[in-house]
C-alpha cells in the first residue's frame, strides 16, 4: 500500500510536526537542507530520474550543452525557408533569438501533451509557429542521439520503466500541474512508500486538492491527520492556523535587514545552535548583496544559499569588463572602469597618472599608454579561431592573476571550478574563426549559464530560497521581503509565449504551466514555511531605494497580523556602538570614534553657523571661515570677479581665492559655457586684432573676413578638445558670431575699435583693483567700454544689503576706474559709457547708466570688515544664486 499523507499548516505543532519516516523506507528530499535536518542522505526525485535515464544509456545535457544543441537547430530550421524574413541571421541574431525561443522551449518540452498535435493546429509562419517547429525539431534532434533537455527529464524516466522501491518522499508538498513528475513517482515508488502532500482546500487552492485527487486515482491511500487512513480528499483538509507568526514592518530595507540580523544575533548569543535558524527571501538577488554587508559587519557566519550565474560573479564581471574595455577601443569611461574594477591590480596596470587621466580623458589604447596605463594583455584582439581567442583569455589571467589572488576566499574554489567548466566547454566547440564581438557574445553567453554551486562553511547560515527550506525543521525562520512585487515573486514576461497564450493553449486540452497554477504554488509555498519553524518572523520595508512598498497580499490573507519596528536600543557592531556614541557622547576610548567625534562637532558648527546669524559669529571657527586673522588690504590687488565672488559669499573668496582650493582638474567632454566663452572671447580678440592691423575703412567685413581663421587659431590656442560631431557644430558657432558680427549694436556706424583686452590697474572704494577690459571704442559721443559674455542674460552679481544678488560690481569698476583714466588721457571732458554684450543674442544685456552709490559704499565696508576681522562665513544670497556653480559645496555643505 501507497501513503499519501495530509500536513497540517500553521498549526503550531513545532518538532512534534516532525513528519516519520517510514521503516525500510528510501528517504527522498528536494534539497540538501532537509536531507540535513534529517540525518539522512540527499537523495531527491531529480537525481533518480537522471541516474535512471543515465544506465539505460541517455545522457541529460547540462545548460551548456543544450544551448549549443539548441543553436544548431535554430539554424537548421531557418534554413528550411519557412521563414525568409529571418534567414541569413548572424550569429549574434541566433543566440538572440535562441534567449527568446528558451523559456517558450522549456515550457513546451516539459508539457506531457505531444507537440506534434499542437504543431497541426498553429498558424503557419506565425511567432508561435516558429516555436513550436523548433521545440519539435529539437526533441527529435536529442531523441536520435538519446539525449535529454532537463526539461524532458520526468517523461523519459518514466518511459524507460525504473525500477520501483519503497520511498519517503519529503519536501514536495505542492504537486500543482506537476503531470511529469507524478507519473514518474508512481512509476518508482513501490508498495510501502509514503509521500507527504499539503492541503490545498483551506487556502482555496483547487488545483492542490485535484493534485491529491490525481495520486488517489493511481491507487494511493489517503492517510489525514485526523482520522488515519482515509480515502476521501474532502475530510483530508487541515485547519490553517498562524497565529505564531510575527509581522514586523520597517522604515527601509536596510532597517529590516538590520532588525533581522540583530535579532537572530540575539538567539544566538542565547545558545540556538547555527542549523536552526533560517533566512528566507523571495528575492535572493535583490537581499543578498545587503545582508552579505551588514552580516560582515555584525560578525555573522552567514553566506548566499542559492547558486548564481558565474557571470554575476566578481571574476565574471571583471570578464566582461574587460571584453567591453576591448570592444569599446579602450574608450574612456569604460577603460577606467575596468582599471578601477578590484579585480585588477594596480601592480600589473602600472604607475597610472590619473590626474593626467582626469584632465585629458583618453579615448585609445596609445593615449592611455601616454597616462603610464599597462594593458598589453588587451592589444591586438582581432579576429582568430577558438583556441586563439581562449589562449588571449589565459594570458589575460595570466598578466592579472585573479584566480591566484581569489584562492584566498574560501568561497572562490567553487568560481575557479565553474569557470574551468566554461573554459572546456569553449574549447570543445568547432575551431572556427571569431571577431571579437562574436567571441565575447559566446563568452558571455556561456558565463551567464554555467552555475557556481554555494559554498557551505561550517557553523553558517544561508540565505535561501523558500523552497529550499520547506521540509526541514528550525526553531526560528526569518523571512525578508513579505511585500507586494516581492513575495509573491512577479510572474516572468516571455515575449513568445506568453500567460493569455498559455491559458488559451490549456483550454484546447494542451497540458502546460499556467499563471494560475504558478500563483498557487506560490501561495501554497508560502503557508508551508510555517511548517518549517517554531516561530516564523515576517517583515518587509516601507521603501526600497526610492520605491515605496506594501504588504504582501499573502499576509491579509492569512490574517497575519503586521506593526512597525520598535526600537529595542539594541547594539549589534562597533559601528552601531560608535553611532550610539557618537549621539549621546558616550566616553569610548575609540581612535576611531574620537576621529569621528571631531569631525561631527565641525560639521554641527558649520550647520549651527549657516544663515549668516550674526549672534552665532562669535561660535564660529577656522572650518567655517573664522580665521581671525587680518588681511592687509592695501598690499593686495583685487580683480572685479574677486570682488563679486566676496560680496557673493565670504566663504566662496576664501575657499577659491585667498585658499586657492580648486577643483580637481577634468577634461571638457562637452562645449561648457565657460569654455565656449573663453572660445568667443580669443576668436573676436583674434579676428579684431586682424582687421586693425589692415587698416581697412570697412571695419565690419573685415572682421567677417578674418572670422574663419580667427576661430581656428582660438581653437589651437584654447586646446580645444576632442569634441562628438565638431565638425558640424563649429559651423553653428560660426554662424551664430557672423550673425553677432553683424548686428548694428555690434559696431555702430560711426565707432571706432580702439584696443582689445584693455588691462587697466588703479583704486576703487578703498581697493586697489586690476582688470583686463574686452574692448574700448571711440563714438562721437565718447568711450564706450564694452564686456563681451556668451550667455544670453546677466552676469551674477553681488549681495546687497538684504542679501539679495542684485548688486552689479563689474561695470562700476571699470567705469569708473578705466573711464577716469580715458578721461584724463583726453584734453576736453568725454562721457564714458559702459555695459555688457551678450554673443549669443547680438544684444547689449545692461548699461552703466544709474549708479547706487550708496549701495556701493556699503558694499565695500561689508568687504573690508570680512579681510580686516579675517570673518569668511558661509552666507550666499537668499536665492543661492552663488551657489549655482559654485566649486566649494564639498566644503561648505550649504546645499546639503
Amino acid at each position: 500500500m501507497r501513503i499519501v499523507k495530509i500536513e497540517g499548516q500553521g498549526d503550531a505543532e513545532g518538532r512534534e510536526g516532525v513528519e516519520i519516516i517510514a521503516p525500510a523506507t528510501q528517504v527522498v528530499c528536494a534539497h540538501p537542507s532537509q536531507a540535513q535536518a534529517l540525518g539522512v542522505p540527499y537523495c531527491s526525485l531529480d537525481l533518480l530520474a537522471r541516474q535512471h535515464c543515465y544506465q539505460e544509456g541517455w545522457q541529460v545535457l547540462s545548460p551548456l550543452m543544450a544551448y549549443q544543441e539548441r543553436l544548431s537547430v535554430l539554424e537548421q530550421v531557418l534554413r528550411s525557408g519557412d521563414w525568409p524574413h529571418l534567414q541569413g541571421q548572424s550569429t549574434l541574431d541566433l543566440r538572440t533569438l535562441e534567449r527568446q525561443l528558451r523559456p517558450g522551449i522549456t515550457a513546451l518540452l516539459r508539457s506531457p501533451s505531444p507537440l506534434s498535435d499542437l504543431a497541426e493546429r498553429t498558424p503557419a509562419s506565425s511567432s508561435f509557429d516558429l516555436l513550436v517547429r523548433v521545440s519539435l525539431a529539437y526533441e527529435a534532434h536529442l531523441e536520435r542521439r538519446q539525449h535529454l533537455d532537463p526539461a524532458q527529464l520526468y517523461q523519459r524516466a518514466t518511459q524507460l520503466k525504473p525500477t520501483p522501491r519503497a520511498m519517503s518522499l519529503l519536501g514536495y508538498p505542492e504537486w500543482i500541474e506537476r503531470q511529469p513528475r507524478l507519473r514518474f513517482l508512481n512509476a518508482i515508488a513501490d508498495s510501502g512508500s509514503v509521500v507527504y502532500l499539503a492541503s490545498g482546500r483551506a487556502l482555496g487552492l483547487k488545483e492542490q486538492e485535484r493534485a491529491i485527487a490525481q495520486f488517489l486515482a493511481l491507487g494511493w491511500t489517503l492517510d489525514t491527520p485526523e482520522q488515519g487512513l482515509n480515502t476521501s480528499s474532502q475530510e483530508a483538509a487541515s485547519p490553517v492556523s498562524f497565529h505564531q507568526a510575527q509581522g514586523t514592518r520597517y522604515l527601509n530595507q536596510e532597517e529590516e535587514v538590520r532588525g533581522v540580523l540583530r535579532d537572530l544575533k540575539r538567539r544566538l548569543r542565547e545558545g540556538v545552535p547555527p542549523e536552526e535558524l533560517a533566512l528566507v527571501t523571495w528575492d535572493e538577488a535583490g537581499y543578498a548583496p545587503i545582508v552579505l554587508d551588514i552580516a560582515w559587519e555584525y560578525e555573522l557566519p552567514i553566506y548566499r544559499g542559492g547558486s548564481q550565474r558565474l557571470l554575476a560573479t566578481g571574476l565574471g564581471s571583471w570578464l566582461k569588463q574587460a571584453l567591453d574595455t576591448v570592444r569599446s577601443r579602450f574608450e574612456f569611461e569604460t577603460t577606467a572602469a575596468f582599471l578601477r574594477h578590484p579585480f585588477t591590480s594596480s601592480e600589473e596596470t602600472g604607475p597610472i597618472d590619473w590626474d593626467k587621466v582626469r584632465q585629458f580623458h583618453p579615448q585609445n589604447l596609445e593615449r592611455w599608454r601616454d597616462c603610464g596605463a599597462n594593458l598589453t594583455p588587451l592589444e591586438n584582439w582581432t579576429r582568430g579561431d577558438r583556441h586563439t581567442w581562449l589562449q588571449r583569455l589565459r594570458q589575460l589571467l595570466q598578466h592579472w592573476p585573479v584566480l591566484a589572488r581569489g584562492q584566498q576566499q574560501p568561497s572562490f574554489r567553487s568560481v575557479e571550478l565553474a569557470f574551468d567548466e566554461a573554459l572546456e566547454h569553449l574549447a570543445g566547440l568547432p575551431q572556427v574563426r571569431l571577431n571579437l564581438d562574436q567571441f565575447a557574445r559566446e563568452l558571455l553567453d556561456t558565463l551567464s549559464l554555467v552555475q557556481v554551486a554555494p559554498v557551505s562553511p561550517q557553523g553558517a547560515i544561508a540565505l535561501q530560497s523558500p523552497a529550499a527550506v520547506v521540509g526541514a525543521r528550525y526553531r526560528h525562520l526569518w523571512v525578508l521581503g513579505v511585500a507586494d512585487g516581492i513575495t509573491p515573486s512577479p510572474l516572468p514576461q516571455e515575449p513568445l509565449l506568453d500567460w493569455y497564450h498559455r491559458k488559451q493553449l490549456d483550454k484546447q486540452g494542451f497540458a502546460i504551466e499556467t499563471a494560475v497554477a504558478l500563483s498557487q504554488r506560490q501561495l501554497l509555498l508560502f503557508a508551508q514555511l510555517f511548517r518549517s519553524a517554531q516561530e516564523a518572523h515576517l517583515s518587509y520595508p516601507r521603501q526600497i531605494q526610492k520605491t515605496p512598498m506594501l504588504a504582501s497580499p499573502y499576509l491579509a490573507r492569512l490574517g497575519i497580523e503586521v506593526g512597525d519596528a520598535q526600537e529595542d536600543g539594541a547594539i549589534a557592531s562597533w559601528q552601531e556602538l560608535r553611532q550610539r556614541g557618537l549621539r549621546q557622547s558616550l566616553p569610548l576610548e575609540d581612535a576611531v570614534l574620537t576621529h569621528a567625534a571631531r569631525s561631527w562637532s565641525i560639521e554641527l558648527h558649520r550647520q549651527q553657523g549657516l544663515g549668516g546669524d550674526r549672534e552665532a559669529c562669535g561660535n564660529r571657527n577656522r572650518f567655517q571661515g573664522q580665521t581671525e586673522i587680518p588681511l592687509d588690504i592695501p598690499s593686495r590687488q583685487f580683480s572685479a570677479s574677486q570682488l563679486t565672488h566676496l560680496g557673493q559669499c565670504a566663504f566662496k573668496w576664501f575657499a577659491g581665492d585667498l585658499l586657492k582650493i580648486q577643483e580637481l582638474r577634468e577634461a571638457e567632454t562637452e562645449l561648457s559655457g565657460r569654455l565656449r566663452g573663453r572660445l568667443y572671447h580669443k576668436t573676436l580678440e583674434l579676428a579684431t586684432q586682424k582687421a586693425l592691423d589692415t587698416g581697412s575703412t570697412e571695419l565690419r567685413q573685415a572682421l567677417l573676413d578674418h572670422l574663419d581663421a580667427a576661430f581656428l587659431e582660438a581653437e589651437e590656442l584654447e586646446r580645444l578638445p576632442e569634441l562628438a560631431a565638431w565638425g558640424a557644430r563649429r559651423k553653428e558657432h560660426l554662424q551664430r558670431l557672423r550673425r553677432t558680427l553683424s548686428q548694428e549694436s555690434f559696431l555702430g556706424e560711426n565707432s571706432q575699435i580702439l584696443s582689445t583686452e584693455q588691462p587697466f590697474e588703479g583704486e576703487w572704494y578703498g581697493f586697489r583693483v586690476r582688470g583686463v577690459v574686452d574692448r574700448v571704442d571711440r563714438t562721437p559721443e565718447g568711450y564706450v567700454i564694452i564686456e563681451y559674455k556668451s550667455r544670453s542674460s546677466r552676469p551674477s552679481r553681488a549681495k546687497n544689503e538684504r542679501g539679495q544678488a542684485d548688486l552689479d560690481i563689474q561695470l562700476p569698476l571699470y567705469g569708473d576706474v578705466l573711464g577716469q583714466q580715458l578721461q584724463e588721457a583726453e584734453a576736453e571732458a568725454a562721457s564714458v559709457r559702459s555695459y555688457y554684450y551678450s554673443l549669443t543674442k547680438g544684444k547689449p544685456l545692461g548699461h552703466r547708466d544709474k549708479l547706487n552709490r550708496e549701495a556701493l559704499q556699503q558694499f565695500s565696508d561689508r568687504l573690508k570688515g570680512h579681510l580686516t576681522r579675517g570673518d569668511y562665513p558661509v552666507e550666499p544670497d537668499k536665492q543661492q544664486y552663488a551657489c549655482q556653480y559654485c566649486p566649494h559645496d564639498a566644503v561648505c555643505r550649504v546645499r546639503r
